[in-house]
């Protein structure tokens, strides 16, 4: 409507509302640079979009667009691919020229990927459904069963059984069990029953005889000494066999899945939406996708983080639980109301927004894990004899700055009537602290060094320090291992903090022991 505010407008709406002021504008000759104008747009969108900026391009105005985006990339007139990889090892011209030109270079990462389609390894999905719950715990009560009986046959078939034994097997008569062998006339016989035991792993044999007489009786007496010397000959080797079998590592059943928990809105209606009601599954993975303007953002910031926001917080003290208890539940916004907020214990929101906007403000400090470097220099016998305490390796405060930089690295210059220029401190050289700082080394780097090290090289360097080496390999496992631990907040890129702020989070989580 031509009344809405422009706040309440989602990044999609507020960057095409910009370009359609350009295309009314009917100016030509200008260069229009567009920073990843698709983010965040629903593929009807994407293509929308695209036909407006050939629209404007044609005329007589030159569009540069920072892409990532496949059909971009391939309805672009000319393609230049930098890389080959990000941070130090980039920055190079890899392949300029036509699509094709670009799959035809060997180096490039992005021709590779528009020649091949790229498959991810993706894990198999998890229940949602009631059906597909139920389905999922017996198919993994079945697999337990399934391992315990093949793990039960493993034990029976313990090698225990008497060599040669075959050889007193006769067929026997019709009616005679096949496990069993009669010998003897009429007048009498000896039943002769083999059996291995399943656990112990021993040969046993029963007879049940009626009295023998004459050479029949003597043939089997001399029968079943025969197997009672081959059975105490096979004893020792299956019990070796059978404790050998158990020593063996029993193999994992499936876990059962856990009980699903629904995370109900019920009737939100908010700007774009409209009575919308939805549940969505707690220990899941959930999407909330359409096109834009649908009010995607509106339903999962607005509403959802919102109230659930509003739940947790009253829930956190005892009044407030009380109060829940009661039946007196918060005000709800822009919902008639939500339930299952009581297998929430927090809520938190990871957005694109900037980490700092000074030069002080860095990936190892927003983190959290520069105040363990701080420390670990410290308890060097360099920084003992100095008398250095952990506030001496900070670059912000104290006396083991840079005195002319104040710790920035940079030096900002005022133009007049121009954007600050920002150059290197010419007494530090972009280390942050002073000579008498710099001297205390560990593992042969200073703490000037370790701030200019690449993530993927501090993995390595601190793997014997498991507090600095953990958010280091999440950096790494979120594909951020180029980043330097010292680079200036304001120079990231918003998918850049929005994942230094994921591993933020996840660096707080401890296994439960």
């Amino acid at each position: 409507t031509l009344d809405r505010g422009a706040p309440t407008l989602s990044g999609g709406e507020a960057q095409r509302i910009r370009l359609a002021a350009q295309l009314g504008s009917n100016l030509q000759g200008v260069c229009y640079v567009l920073d990843e104008p698709t983010i965040g747009l629903h593929a009807r969108d994407n293509q929308i979009l695209l036909d407006a900026l050939h629209k404007l391009g044609s005329k007589g105005n030159t569009l540069v667009v920072v892409e990532h985006d496949e059909d971009t990339i391939r309805r672009a007139d000319h393609v230049i691919d930098i890389g080959p990889s990000a941070g130090r090892r980039g920055g190079r011209l890899v392949a300029e020229g036509t699509v094709d030109d670009v799959m035809a270079a060997a180096d490039s990462q992005t021709g590779r990927y528009l020649l091949h389609a790229m498959r991810h390894p993706l894990q198999p999905r998890r229940p949602v459904s009631e059906e597909a719950f139920a389905a999922a715990a017996a198919a993994a009560q079945a697999q337990a069963q399934a391992q315990a009986q093949a793990q039960a046959q493993a034990l029976v078939a313990e090698p225990g059984e008497v060599p040669g034994s075959s050889c007193c097997e006769q067929k026997s008569s019709p009616g005679t069990p096949p496990d069993s062998t009669t010998r003897g006339g009429a007048s009498g016989g000896v039943t002769v029953a083999a059996s291995a035991a399943a656990v112990a792993g021993e040969f046993s044999i029963h007879a049940e005889s009626t009295a023998p007489q004459g050479r029949e009786g003597a043939a089997a007496d001399d029968f079943c000494s025969q197997h009672e010397e081959a059975a105490a000959a096979s004893r020792p080797a299956a019990k070796k066999a059978s404790k050998k079998s158990r020593k063996q590592p029993e193999p994992t059943a499936a876990p059962l899945p856990e009980k699903l928990h629904w995370l109900t809105v019920e009737r939100a209606n908010l700007h774009n939406l409209q009575d919308v009601t939805a549940a969505i599954p707690l220990k899941r993975l959930v999407a909330v996708t359409g096109v834009s303007g649908s009010g995607k953002s509106t339903f999962a910031r607005e509403v959802l983080l919102a109230n659930v926001a509003a739940a947790v917080t009253q829930s956190s003290t005892k009044a407030g639980r009380d109060a829940l208890a009661a039946g007196q539940l918060p005000v709800w916004q822009g919902c008639a109301g939500l339930h299952g907020h009581g297998h929430v214990e927090r809520v938190l929101e990871v957005d694109q927004t900037p980490i700092g906007k000074t030069p002080r403000s860095c990936p190892a400090t927003y983190i959290g894990f520069w105040d363990q470097i701080r420390k670990l220099y410290a308890e060097t016998l360099e920084a003992k004899a100095r008398g250095y305490a952990p506030g001496r390796f900070s670059f912000n405060t104290g006396e083991g700055r840079c005195h002319s930089c104040e710790g920035q690295g940079v030096r900002t210059i005022a133009m007049s009537f121009l954007p600050d220029v920002k150059v290197p401190c010419e007494a530090c050289h972009g280390a942050r602290f002073n000579p008498e700082t710099l001297a205390v080394s560990w593992r042969g780097k200073s703490i000037g060094e370790v701030l200019q090290m690449e993530v993927d090289e501090a993995v390595g360097f601190f793997a014997s320090m498991p507090a600095i080496a953990q958010p280091l390999q999440l950096l790494q496992d979120v594909g951020l291992g180029y980043l330097t631990l010292g680079q200036p907040s304001p120079t990231l890129s918003g998918g850049e903090a929005q994942r230094i702020k994921l591993v933020t989070e996840l660096s707080k989580v401890r296994d439960e022991v």
